[in-house]
């Protein structure tokens, strides 16, 4: 059988992996240039022309469409300064003198929570009208080649701001908000869609050209299906949980290959046993569908939920699998925010609500970290049925 060899992995075609090869004149224009847009990167989402497809889910969450606009006001016309004691906590400072908003950086191997008090920021500094700026990134990651210093997005008149918006965020930002992981916290982030997908594709694409790393491509009919499942996640952290199968629905008719990705150096037999699950789901449901595991390491998966055409997360709770699907502009589906919160991210965006299974659910069902197969099986058994 014809194999395609991506990051050491051995993986069945039609996945196609490329080199995306740029002089570095054009890599410079590309990281550099604020407004790059977002066809540029057309060829690098999948092979072939669009298709037209369903897209909506029976169990999607429907979002009332939000009118920035009406709350635009022009940056000059604000003499106060803004009080916002909450963003302390994601190392976040706003400052008058210069007009900036500032982020201090701790960077882990943790990505997800990495980035949500960056992108937090610069949600912060676009909602304020001011420049963003951080020191410097200690990373040797892709997240290196995020912007560490930006100007206010001007229009033709005027610097815009939303001084109703943002303090809206400051007095309510969720049920559960902690800025240092804001991903858990709405009104901010959500309405720098754009900036996110742009300068998440241009990192990752200069990383991979001066490491010699290679790039996904995705054919039409093919999508990927991530799971968080790991001994911290199952039953164990509140903010965790599988998604019932009936997320599967979600998948597109015309999707033909499903590729499972996942942190296989953090699976064990319970991970296994659900993904095993959802497979004979789909063989019974749509067996039209081949379903090929493919994990990869970190920036490989990352990578995959970036560049996908379609993309369902079947694990509520990963800030990882939430900021590199926000960078996608394909179709994702994905459990709400923490808190059962579903900004306005994009018509392409689609939150569902299938039922998951937080600790809290599972210790009224009596439900423990799964030690052997039977205990495995009734966690299956839940979530099938949900």
């Amino acid at each position: 059988m014809d194999k395609t060899v991506f990051g050491g992995l051995l993986a069945r075609r039609p996945l196609i992996i490329i080199t995306i090869v740029f002089s570095s004149f054009l890599f410079s224009g590309l990281y550099y240039s604020f407004q790059h847009k977002l066809h540029d990167f057309g060829h690098l989402i999948y092979i072939g022309n669009r298709p037209i497809t369903e897209t909506r889910c029976i169990n999607e969450i429907t979002v009332n469409k939000s009118n920035i606009s009406a709350y635009a006001v022009c940056r000059s016309q604000l003499s106060q300064p803004l009080v916002c004691p909450k963003l302390y906590e994601g190392r976040i400072n706003v400052t008058a003198s210069p007009d900036v908003v500032g982020w201090i950086p701790a960077v882990t191997n943790d990505w997800g929570n990495t980035l949500s008090p960056y992108w937090q920021a610069r949600g912060v500094a676009f909602l304020w009208g001011s420049s963003f700026a951080l020191d410097r990134w200690d990373t040797s990651s892709w997240i290196r080649f995020l912007p560490v210093w930006l100007p206010p997005v001007a229009s033709n008149s005027c610097v815009k701001a939303y001084p109703e918006l943002l303090l809206r965020m400051c007095k309510d930002p969720g049920p559960d908000c902690n800025m240092l992981y804001a991903h858990k916290c709405v009104g901010a982030w959500n309405y720098i869609r754009n900036q996110i997908q742009q300068e998440t594709r241009a990192a990752l694409e200069l990383w991979a050209h001066l490491n010699n790393r290679k790039l996904p491509v995705f054919n039409r009919y093919e999508m990927v299906v991530f799971d968080h499942c790991e001994r911290n996640t199952m039953i164990h952290h509140y903010e965790y949980g599988p998604v019932g199968f009936s997320a599967l629905q979600c998948i597109p008719k015309i999707v033909k290959i499903v590729y499972r990705v996942y942190a296989k150096d953090r699976t064990n037999f319970y991970c296994d046993a659900i993904r095993t699950a959802h497979a004979n789901y789909l063989r019974q449901t749509r067996p039209d569908i081949s379903v090929i595991h493919f994990p990869g390491d970190i920036w490989e998966d990352f990578a995959k939920l970036v560049y996908a055409p379609y993309v369902l997360v079947m694990y509520a709770g990963s800030s990882f699998a939430l900021w590199s699907t926000l960078a996608n502009v394909g179709h994702v589906w994905i459990p709400p925010v923490y808190g059962g919160m579903t900004p306005d991210v994009g018509s392409n965006y689609h939150w569902i609500n299938s039922s998951i299974l937080y600790p809290r659910i599972a210790q009224k069902l009596n439900f423990t970290i799964p030690t052997n197969m039977n205990e495995t099986n009734k966690i299956i058994e839940w979530l099938r049925n949900r």
